[in-house]
């Protein structure tokens, strides 16, 4: 535990600062600031006048890729990131979400670009395009091996985990029988493959956004007072050091800083490369037309959803109400009572049901590419199934320290081949904002 957290403290410090919002600035200026510049045009150009290929839709496509980043990073994420960075983490959220846009962008735009034919339909992704457009194959192993491990830790233990907290506060019901709950569930669906998973999420993922946000508005505009007071502290608390001890200045900053960043990243993997697995197999004529799906997800995910959770959290004061689940949970409580209760139960569940199967279909592209015989994915699914019962009893801080470190790594990896390809992630560009002129 103590040598992943100092691991992270580095490379979920400076380095992914640096390497995430460098990057996310660097195409922002080569791209032009395209879709702030011409957000009229962006909307135009997300929609082809006729879909072509037996893919999912770039909707569905985006719901699955959601399925992923609205977990419980969203609930659980950002009230780890408040209680440990302290309000100011919610701005080095926001300042993550605006360079994980371009990334995101910029990423599927890739994974669309590179993706290939199979027998059994398309696939793409980070480890395609880092062997096929980087020329770098045994990093693109690597990169899949570490989408393997990150299947395991951000895609599986810490949703198994955040959901099993909820249930045992709200109901009273043991970890592992929730744990064997999902596992029940991720069997039926899992295995169908692409299909069945899409089918799953653009279903659930719509109907959970709508609940989730209508219980939140609510429970903030119930103290609407305090809103303004807690604008104030994010902003103060981002840059003002604590007067407490002046030789800690940079050590306060840090914290906010690493896990704003942190969570933000965890909650919408933008520069991970995981998302452009789900896009890669989106019906779309143009690898950029897919790409502004991207922006779309983050802005949902990490700008709106994200945002939501850290003012409930921030204007009931409840940011100290304990770890994992606790601070979003009492703060809900506080103004609806013990109903909140299984309402959050009920979000975080399915939450961490349609990330888990999510992260399924990632970790499983990732062993096909890995290898090509299909033995190597029906094992991979059945152990990444059944592992959901001891993860729903595991450690949350321990949980979370390993994701950080896993999507930390990915990231620099996944980032750095990014800024390789601007060149033609630009053109890409060009092409599709001439044909939506």
């Amino acid at each position: 535990m103590y040598v992943i957290s100092r691991l992270n403290s580095i490379l979920c410090g400076p380095a992914l600062f640096i390497a995430v919002f460098g990057a996310g600035v660097f195409f922002l200026f080569k791209l032009k600031f395209f879709f702030v510049l011409h957000p009229v045009r962006t909307a135009r150009a997300m929609f082809p006048e006729k879909g072509k290929g037996d893919g999912p839709s770039p909707f569905a496509a985006m719901c699955t890729a959601l399925a992923g980043t609205l977990g419980v990073g969203n609930i659980v994420g950002v009230a780890g990131a408040v209680a440990l960075g302290g309000p100011g983490a919610v701005f080095w959220m926001w300042v993550s979400a605006l360079a994980a846009m371009v990334l995101k962008y910029a990423e599927v735009t890739l994974g669309v670009r590179w993706r290939v034919k199979k027998k059994d339909g398309l696939h793409g992704g980070a480890p395609y395009y880092i062997r096929d457009a980087a020329g770098m194959p045994r990093t693109a192993k690597l990169f899949a091996l570490l989408c393997v491990a990150a299947s395991f830790t951000l895609g599986n233990a810490v949703q198994v985990r955040a959901a099993a907290e909820a249930s045992g506060l709200s109901l009273g019901v043991h970890p592992a029988l929730t744990g064997g709950a999902i596992a029940a569930v991720c069997f039926a669906v899992g295995f169908c493959g692409l299909k069945g998973v899409s089918a799953f999420t653009v279903r659930l993922i719509p109907a959970l956004t709508v609940v989730f946000v209508a219980m939140s508005c609510a429970s903030i505009f119930a103290r609407a007072g305090r809103i303004p007071d807690v604008f104030g502290e994010i902003f103060r608390s981002a840059f003002t050091p604590s007067a407490a001890a002046g030789g800690a200045a940079g050590a306060v900053f840090s914290r906010a800083a690493r896990y704003g960043l942190a969570r933000g990243l965890a909650s919408n993997e933008a520069g991970c490369g995981t998302a452009p697995t789900a896009h890669a197999a989106a019906r779309t004529d143009l690898p950029a037309r897919q790409g502004l799906w991207g922006i779309a997800e983050v802005a949902v995910d990490t700008v709106f959803l994200c945002t939501l959770t850290a003012l409930v959290i921030l204007v009931n004061r409840t940011e100290g109400a304990g770890e994992g689940i606790a601070p979003a949970l009492g703060a809900f409580s506080s103004v609806f009572g013990k109903a909140a209760g299984y309402v959050v139960c009920f979000c975080v569940f399915f939450f961490a049901l349609s990330t888990v199967i999510c992260w399924s279909y990632y970790g499983a592209e990732a062993v096909g590419f890995l290898s090509p015989r299909p033995v190597w994915k029906k094992l991979y699914l059945a152990v990444f199934f059944l592992s959901t019962v001891p993860f729903s009893v595991t450690r949350t801080s321990l949980l979370w320290e390993a994701s950080d470190l896993v999507c930390a790594v990915m990231t620099c990896i996944n980032v750095a081949v990014l800024v390789t390809q601007s060149g033609e992630i630009k053109r890409m560009t060009e092409k599709i904002f001439l044909q939506s002129r």
